[in-house]
Protein backbone atom coordinates (compact mmCIF):
# COMPACT_ATOMS: atom_id res chain seq x y z
CA UNK A 1 0.00 0.00 0.00
CA UNK A 2 2.74 2.46 0.96
CA UNK A 3 4.77 1.42 -2.09
CA UNK A 4 1.84 2.21 -4.36
CA UNK A 5 1.49 5.67 -2.81
CA UNK A 6 5.23 6.33 -3.25
CA UNK A 7 5.11 5.18 -6.88
CA UNK A 8 2.04 7.32 -7.52
CA UNK A 9 3.75 10.35 -5.97
CA UNK A 10 6.90 9.78 -8.04
CA UNK A 11 4.79 9.42 -11.18
CA UNK A 12 3.04 12.70 -10.40
CA UNK A 13 6.39 14.46 -9.95
CA UNK A 14 7.64 13.09 -13.27
CA UNK A 15 4.45 14.17 -15.06
CA UNK A 16 4.72 17.71 -13.62
CA UNK A 17 8.40 17.88 -14.61
CA UNK A 18 7.69 16.73 -18.17
CA UNK A 19 4.73 19.13 -18.44
CA UNK A 20 6.96 22.00 -17.31
CA UNK A 21 9.62 21.05 -19.84
CA UNK A 22 7.04 20.78 -22.61
CA UNK A 23 5.60 24.18 -21.68
CA UNK A 24 9.08 25.70 -21.67
CA UNK A 25 9.87 24.14 -25.05
CA UNK A 26 6.69 25.40 -26.70
CA UNK A 27 7.77 29.03 -26.42
CA UNK A 28 11.52 28.79 -25.96
CA UNK A 29 12.83 28.54 -29.49
CA UNK A 30 11.46 29.80 -32.77
CA UNK A 31 14.01 27.92 -34.87
CA UNK A 32 13.00 24.94 -36.96
CA UNK A 33 12.10 21.79 -35.00
CA UNK A 34 15.16 19.51 -34.60
CA UNK A 35 13.00 16.44 -35.17
CA UNK A 36 12.03 17.87 -38.57
CA UNK A 37 15.72 18.42 -39.38
CA UNK A 38 16.43 14.84 -38.36
CA UNK A 39 13.56 13.60 -40.55
CA UNK A 40 14.96 15.58 -43.50
CA UNK A 41 18.18 13.54 -43.28
CA UNK A 42 16.16 10.32 -43.29
CA UNK A 43 13.92 11.58 -46.10
CA UNK A 44 16.95 12.57 -48.20
CA UNK A 45 18.25 9.00 -48.23
CA UNK A 46 20.93 9.49 -45.60
CA UNK A 47 20.88 6.62 -43.17
CA UNK A 48 21.11 7.52 -39.47
CA UNK A 49 23.96 5.87 -37.58
CA UNK A 50 21.88 4.57 -34.68
CA UNK A 51 18.38 3.40 -33.90
CA UNK A 52 15.39 5.53 -35.00
CA UNK A 53 14.68 8.46 -32.70
CA UNK A 54 11.16 7.11 -32.02
CA UNK A 55 12.67 3.91 -30.66
CA UNK A 56 15.10 5.87 -28.48
CA UNK A 57 12.22 7.94 -27.08
CA UNK A 58 10.22 4.77 -26.34
CA UNK A 59 13.26 3.20 -24.66
CA UNK A 60 13.80 6.31 -22.53
CA UNK A 61 10.12 6.27 -21.50
CA UNK A 62 10.28 2.56 -20.59
CA UNK A 63 13.58 2.85 -18.69
CA UNK A 64 12.43 5.96 -16.78
CA UNK A 65 9.29 4.09 -15.72
CA UNK A 66 11.33 1.09 -14.63
CA UNK A 67 13.61 3.33 -12.57
CA UNK A 68 10.61 4.91 -10.83
CA UNK A 69 9.18 1.43 -10.16
CA UNK A 70 12.47 0.17 -8.71
CA UNK A 71 12.87 3.23 -6.48
CA UNK A 72 9.38 2.68 -5.07
CA UNK A 73 9.40 -1.12 -4.67
CA UNK A 74 11.65 -2.20 -1.82
CA UNK A 75 10.66 -5.85 -2.27
CA UNK A 76 12.56 -6.37 -5.55
CA UNK A 77 15.36 -8.87 -5.08
CA UNK A 78 18.81 -7.47 -5.93
CA UNK A 79 17.14 -4.05 -6.15
CA UNK A 80 20.41 -2.10 -6.12
CA UNK A 81 21.78 -4.11 -9.04
CA UNK A 82 18.56 -3.76 -11.07
CA UNK A 83 18.43 -0.03 -10.39
CA UNK A 84 22.09 0.44 -11.35
CA UNK A 85 21.67 -1.49 -14.62
CA UNK A 86 18.45 0.37 -15.46
CA UNK A 87 20.09 3.74 -14.89
CA UNK A 88 23.12 2.75 -16.98
CA UNK A 89 20.82 1.71 -19.82
CA UNK A 90 18.90 4.99 -19.46
CA UNK A 91 22.12 7.02 -19.61
CA UNK A 92 23.38 5.13 -22.69
CA UNK A 93 20.03 5.64 -24.43
CA UNK A 94 20.06 9.32 -23.45
CA UNK A 95 23.52 9.71 -25.02
CA UNK A 96 22.36 7.96 -28.22
CA UNK A 97 19.36 10.32 -28.41
CA UNK A 98 21.72 13.26 -27.97
CA UNK A 99 23.83 11.98 -30.84
CA UNK A 100 20.77 11.51 -33.05
CA UNK A 101 19.60 15.09 -32.46
CA UNK A 102 23.03 16.72 -32.52
CA UNK A 103 23.21 17.60 -28.83
CA UNK A 104 26.82 18.14 -27.78
CA UNK A 105 27.76 15.71 -25.00
CA UNK A 106 31.50 16.29 -24.93
CA UNK A 107 33.25 13.29 -23.45
CA UNK A 108 30.25 12.21 -21.39
CA UNK A 109 29.87 8.47 -20.86
CA UNK A 110 27.53 6.38 -18.75
CA UNK A 111 27.03 6.53 -15.86
CA UNK A 112 26.14 10.20 -15.95
CA UNK A 113 26.04 12.38 -12.87
CA UNK A 114 22.58 13.58 -11.92
CA UNK A 115 23.34 17.18 -12.94
CA UNK A 116 24.71 16.21 -16.35
CA UNK A 117 21.79 13.81 -16.92
CA UNK A 118 19.32 16.61 -16.16
CA UNK A 119 21.15 19.04 -18.48
CA UNK A 120 20.95 16.54 -21.34
CA UNK A 121 17.28 15.76 -20.62
CA UNK A 122 16.43 19.47 -20.67
CA UNK A 123 18.31 19.98 -23.95
CA UNK A 124 16.59 17.01 -25.60
CA UNK A 125 13.21 18.29 -24.40
CA UNK A 126 14.09 21.77 -25.68
CA UNK A 127 14.77 20.23 -29.05
CA UNK A 128 11.37 18.54 -29.10
CA UNK A 129 12.03 14.98 -27.94
CA UNK A 130 9.26 13.73 -25.65
CA UNK A 131 9.48 10.50 -23.72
Amino acid sequence: MAGEREQSALGAVLRRWRDALEHWWSGADSRRDPLERWWDTVDSGQVPDGPPIERLAADLRRLAGESVRLHADHRVSARAFHLHVTELAYDETLLMACGALGVETGTATAPLGSTRRLELEVELARRGLLW
